[in-house]
């Protein structure tokens, strides 16, 4: 029966299987991996390859998750060639899992798989699992059932196989007292704070200042490169404005749905079995014996014996026995076609089976609770079909409008006169606004971004209809332009004056610094060198990496960064929040012990050592099987199919 994970499903793989139906509902990933493709192969693993479509695809979509990571736009540091490397490494890694793991002999059982998928929240309708929204969203990412299953089962496999690496590793008892003697470690320091704010109010910037660091900075105070733009707009909304729908129109659609059981509930039966299993290999013999079994049981039931208790006492599916077999609502779709024909074909509550083989074994099925299809009441759907009709005849006229509009923008580039007559729209104009920022339409980055393209700006010509989050469709066109350019010291001074402010506290703030390290270094007191340079000492006692005192930290950092020893060692210039700055001497440090530490904080740093080392581990059998795979990479497709 494919209803039932069980005990072996626990622990990380449960997690990973969760996480993978997450991920697959977010980003599609097609591992379909077709081998002997020649010079197609972008990639090959012991004979298993990677066509070049199949690599584009997922560098593609590693671009795009990382350039959502990143809010945009991706850091130079992520180029072409580490996004290739990264896309090679995790098609590699994949491949070298699959086959070990299949070498390994690791599997899932199809009633496994099937409780993953029918728990998976995404595909669930109040709480119930829903084939409708399981088909629909696998249709969504362009999987058919049969190959998402397929991927589940690999990714399942990989976690058994992760899991059995990383849950054996063990960390030695001396391990964890070294652990514990840096993780729990003291230090003892004396820290002398300088405020930024305090410097910034004894600061005075002169005229001559200001003016020499403006003649020397002139190219950072500029006036953005700005245009203003004339556009037509139109808005789905506006078309429902003056349509009708008839109670007949209303009438009519309802009986369609009702024919066509859009407006129908689907027929709902509760069931209940008693499975008798046999190996799918298993003879003729063994499979007689369990028949014998099965309708031994089953005259029990057609003579009055108790359905639950003898599922309890006799079912090989452990998910439902403890409750007399119940499975609960069974929907079609979801059962192998024998259980789901049997359990429909029942005519009554109460009705029970005769012997129902599947692949599994043979069941006996009981029909527990009936409920039939029903129609949708006409008074409590009208309002909900009146509205799409309405719909769908304002999106006739509003589809034919933006078509028009389009190829009107296109033929009649240079003016939008020719568009705003034939649609009776209002040429509308916006404020001036940058390529970072605007208001009223210019606020939507899709207006901006175009607005600023080499055709639009440079050569005059009228945009595409534009999408805009606020359901408007436009098209634009520049109306003024005016480029960057410098300003004047009156127009910039509030600029310049903040800017030049910022660099001579951070100049003097470091000044301070300095002189405050090589006067503790040389032996002067921190109260004295605090009092001389205007910053305020402190001193802290048995501090830890945990912060219980909430310290700056920046200051903790610095903290446990340094060495005891030499006095070049022992003190440290600290940034702390905003301009504030800091220098730290190291007075003394103690280590952690073991025995000291709370029954919490101990598992606490079993776990970490012990998650630390199983990925240790994991990476050296990956790296292995590297090593002693046969990989062939492609490198010149993969360059030539990336220009």
């Amino acid at each position: 029966m494919l209803l039932a994970i069980r005990e072996k499903v626990t622990g990380a793989v449960a997690l990973v299987i969760i996480a993978a139906l997450g991920l697959f509902m977010v980003v599609p990933m097609l591992y379909d991996y077709v081998a002997g493709m020649g010079d197609n192969s972008a990639i090959t693993v012991d004979g298993e390859s990677v066509s070049i479509q199949q690599y584009n695809q997922r560098l593609s979509q590693n671009r795009q998750r990382l350039t959502q990571a990143f809010g945009g736009e991706l850091p130079e540091s992520f180029g072409d060639q580490l996004l290739a490397k990264r896309t090679t490494d995790q098609f590699i890694q994949q491949l070298l899992q699959e086959q070990a793991t299949l070498n390994d002999g690791y599997a899932i059982s199809d009633e496994d798989l099937v409780r993953v998928i029918q728990e998976a929240p995404q595909f669930q309708t109040d709480g119930q699992f829903d084939p409708e929204a399981y088909k629909r969203q696998l249709r969504s990412i362009g999987y058919s059932p049969a190959l998402y299953e397929q991927t589940m089962t690999k990714r399942f496999v990989q976690g058994q196989f992760q899991e059995g690496i990383t849950q054996t590793a063990f960390v030695a008892p001396g391990q964890l007292e070294q652990m514990a003697a840096l993780m729990h470690q003291e230090r003892d320091i004396e820290y002398i704070a300088f405020s930024g704010e305090a410097f910034r109010s004894d600061i005075e910037l002169s005229d001559a200042e200001i003016e020499a660091y403006f003649e020397d900075h002139r190219e950072q105070f500029m006036h953005p490169e700005k245009v203003s733009v004339e556009y037509v707009a139109i808005n789905f909304e506006d078309y429902k404005n003056g349509l009708e729908v008839t109670e007949e129109e209303v009438q009519q659609e309802y009986q369609a749905g009702v024919d066509s059981g859009r407006y129908t509930s689907q027929e709902e039966r509760s069931a209940s079995h008693i499975l008798f299993a046999f190996d799918s290999d298993a003879d003729e013999d063994a499979r007689a014996a369990v028949r014998s079994e099965a309708e031994q049981v089953l005259t029990q039931i057609n003579e009055g014996g108790d359905f639950s208790a003898l599922a309890k006492e006799h079912s090989d599916d452990p998910g439902s026995a403890e409750q007399g077999g119940s499975l609960g609502v069974v929907q079609k779709g979801v059962m192998v076609p024998e259980f789901e024909q049997a359990v429909f074909n029942l005519p009554e509550e109460g009705a029970v089976s005769d012997l129902v083989e599947s692949q599994f074994g043979y069941h006996i099925i009981r029909l527990d609770e009936y409920t039939p299809a029903e129609a949708q009441p006409f008074d409590e759907i009208s309002a909900k079909i009146r509205q799409e009709l309405l719909d769908n005849k304002a999106r006739l006229r509003y589809d034919s409008d933006i078509d028009e509009m389009s190829n009107l923008a296109f033929e009649s580039s240079g003016s939008l006169e020719p568009v705003a007559q034939a649609l009776s729209l209002e040429l509308q104009s916006s404020d001036w606004f940058t390529r970072t920022s605007g208001e009223g339409i210019a606020s939507d980055p899709v207006v901006r971004e175009a607005a600023f393209k080499t055709d639009i700006l440079d050569d005059g010509y009228n945009s595409g209809t534009l999408d805009l989050s606020n359901g408007d469709v436009v098209v634009l066109r520049v109306k003024e332009h005016e480029p960057r350019h410098e300003k004047t010291l009156e127009e910039a001074r509030s600029d310049v004056e903040s800017a030049l402010m910022t660099k001579t506290v951070a100049e003097q703030l470091s000044a301070a610094q300095s002189q405050a390290a090589e006067a503790w270094r040389s032996g002067e007191s921190g109260e004295a060198i605090a009092e001389r340079l205007g910053g305020e000492f402190n001193t802290a006692l048995g501090v830890t990496r945990k912060n219980p005192e909430q310290l700056p930290r920046g200051l903790i950092q610095v903290t446990f960064k340094m060495a005891m020893g030499e006095a070049e060692a022992s003190v440290a210039n600290a940034n702390l929040s905003g301009e504030d700055r800091a220098v730290v001497k190291l007075l003394d440090k103690r280590p952690g012990q073991w025995e000291q530490l709370t029954q919490s904080e101990q598992e606490q740093i079993k776990q970490q050592l012990l998650a630390s080392k199983g990925g240790m581990d994991y990476a050296a059998v990956l790296n292995q099987l590297r090593e002693e795979a046969d990989i062939d990479i492609n490198q010149s497709l993969i360059d030539q199919s990336g220009q």
